[in-house]
């Protein structure tokens, strides 16, 4: 379904849905019919220049005639290379009853082998699940093919069937995305490194200090180019720092200049210096910019201040070429909450 050879994969947009693809008929008495919850991410060709939807699975909503599911099995078949078991356990829902199911997975994916999720369905009451005539069950999968090892030889779409006994199936079919159409041209990417300096603000004692970006530098990973028209964005608080951009260059070489413009807006209390790239940025070359700041006189309460934030944007909005690199984006404030500075303000991001 996804063509052959390998592919790399990339989400710079997810969409939740329920997908198009039932099996079974109509919700009528003796049927069972199969609606996967999904969300739609891309794959990548082995050459880098399509990508192509895939249908990630969350979960499952089945409907009709449930007295067919007591002692059935959700049974699941999904590409180990691609996705794996989050945890032990299925949510499965009917109305406002809830119950958590143990999930066993059987096959491990050597020599090309799917690995199946296996989830018991609950037993339901006649007297109050049947009139629900719906029961949800979570599946416990998520991506783990992620930058930089994206690569996946040949992947294999998810399949879900619910087995009523050894022998039976009572509905099955093939996760399929909402969207078919693939994205042609050359996958790209990039990732954000800032380096963080301080500086006072306000009258204070010395011990108020604003963390912004001194030093940035986009790398383009490959292998395609950074485009022309990605955008680098730069965003501080206005009421404390006045940010200014006072070089660009290529590499490490300040000599090197890169053809780049410049823009600046304010909203919400917050300053946004755009830098556009006006040239792609090869694979493996770097962008540096270069920065200084100094201080604006406070007049608000400290505790409206917004932290510092760096973000990488495509010229493309949710570019379905763009590689996730989980590097994107950079804030004042540490994986911790803690900001980067021990003594820069706690405030709000």
């Amino acid at each position: 379904m996804l063509g052959a050879g390998a592919v790399g994969l990339a989400a710079p947009l997810t969409t939740v849905s329920n997908a198009s693809a039932t099996a079974g008929a109509a919700a009528d008495s003796g049927s069972l019919e199969i609606v996967p919850l999904t969300t739609t991410s891309y794959v990548f060709d082995a050459a880098y220049t399509s990508a192509l939807p895939f249908a990630e699975l969350m979960g499952v909503t089945i409907s009709g005639d449930l007295s067919l599911l007591n002692g059935s099995t959700l049974e699941v078949d999904y590409d180990p290379r691609v996705m794996s078991p989050t945890s032990a356990d299925s949510v499965a829902a009917s109305g406002i009853r809830t119950t958590h199911e143990l999930a066993v997975v059987g096959g491990d994916g050597r020599d090309g082998d799917t690995a199946t999720l296996s989830m018991a369905l609950p037993a339901l009451d006649r007297s109050s699940d049947m009139e629900q005539r719906a029961i949800t069950v979570g599946v416990p999968l998520k991506r783990t093919a992620d930058y930089p090892n994206d690569a996946v030889a040949d992947p294999r779409p998810t399949r879900v069937r619910v087995r009523t006994d050894a022998a039976s199936t009572g509905a099955e079919l093939t996760v399929v995305p909402d969207h078919p159409d693939a994205v042609s041209g050359s996958a790209w990417g990039g990732s954000i490194a800032v380096v963080w300096d301080d500086l006072l603000v306000g009258d204070r004692d010395g011990s108020d200090r604003y963390s912004y970006p001194a030093y940035i530098r986009l790398n383009s990973v490959g292998p395609g180019d950074v485009p022309t028209g990605t955008q680098v964005s730069i965003a501080v608080d206005a009421s404390i720092c006045v940010l200014e951009i006072t070089d660009v260059f290529a590499g490490d070489d300040p000599l090197q200049t890169v053809r780049t413009t410049q823009a600046t807006t304010s909203d919400s209390g917050a300053t946004t210096i755009v830098l556009t790239l006006q040239q792609a940025l090869a694979a493996g070359a770097t962008l540096s910019i270069a920065l200084s700041a100094h201080p604006t006189p406070i007049t608000d309460d400290p505790r409206d201040i917004s932290m510092a934030r760096v973000s990488l944007c495509g010229p493309i909005h949710s570019d379905p070429l763009q590689r996730v690199t989980g590097a994107e984006s950079a804030s004042a404030v540490s994986e911790s909450g803690r900001p980067r500075v021990a003594a820069a303000f706690t405030s709000k991001i």
